[in-house]
């Protein structure tokens, strides 16, 4: 089975995006799997978060499997092998994290080479932003909405729990652009994906300060090379 782990990051998060792209790299070295990383956008008119579609859509014909992980997160146990994820999910075409706050976190997602996902894919990058403009434009609320008007992605999208792909540190949480309900995301983000030893990976995802990202990044970056040393 062939599989690629791919990720990508930009001049304004390299700080943290480098200790990512080394981190991804090492992880599928140890499996055997082939490592693409992005340096820059793919399409500068759209906020880069969308880039990870176009990569997909452009991987996918490459490989068996993609793994898109985002920047702001690190592998912290590389001894869980994308292969038992996807044998344990089940004969399905896609396999996609979730959080607190969304039913769907595209932050991690692994994509099957067949015409379904492939279909998926595009749907997906020829679907607007979200037409009434209460979204962030990001790729996530298009997902969410094309899988919910989608009868067909039941049987075949497997959604996980979130501290399977998605674990967060409350210390590094910051409640930035979440109103006034943050505490109580706070505490039930806390509840169900506060990290522990043994997850595979952290996604600082809720932490929006760029320097508190960078400083929990860096932190567990330096726990996982004490690890992996």
């Amino acid at each position: 089975m062939r599989i690629c782990v791919a990720t990508m990051y930009t001049a304004d998060i390299a700080n943290y995006g480098v200790l990512s792209a080394e981190n991804k790299v090492a992880y599928a070295r140890r499996h055997g799997y082939e490592a693409v990383i992005v340096r820059d956008t793919l399409d500068p008119s759209r906020v880069p978060a969308w880039s990870k579609v176009r990569l997909l859509i452009d991987l996918v014909e490459q490989f068996d499997w993609v793994f898109w992980t985002d920047a702001d997160s690190l592998v912290m146990n590389s001894r869980v092998a994308l292969t038992s994820l996807i044998s344990e999910a089940g004969d399905v075409d896609m396999i996609l994290g979730s959080d607190v706050v969304s039913p769907v976190n595209t932050g991690h997602w692994l994509v099957k080479n067949c015409e379904w996902t492939k279909l998926f894919l595009r749907r997906v990058w020829d679907e607007p932003p979200d037409p009434t403009r209460r979204a962030p434009p990001w790729d996530q609320g298009s997902v969410t909405r094309i899988l919910a008007g989608d009868s067909s992605a039941r049987d075949r999208v497997r959604i996980l729990p979130p501290r399977a792909l998605n674990s967060t540190v409350g210390r590094y949480f910051k409640p930035t652009g979440l109103g006034s309900n943050w505490e109580t995301i706070y505490r039930a983000q806390h509840r169900v994906s506060e990290y522990r030893p043994g997850d595979f990976i952290i996604h600082f995802m809720f932490c929006k300060d760029p320097r508190r990202r960078y400083a929990g990044m860096a932190a567990y970056h330096r726990r996982w090379r004490a690890c992996e040393d």
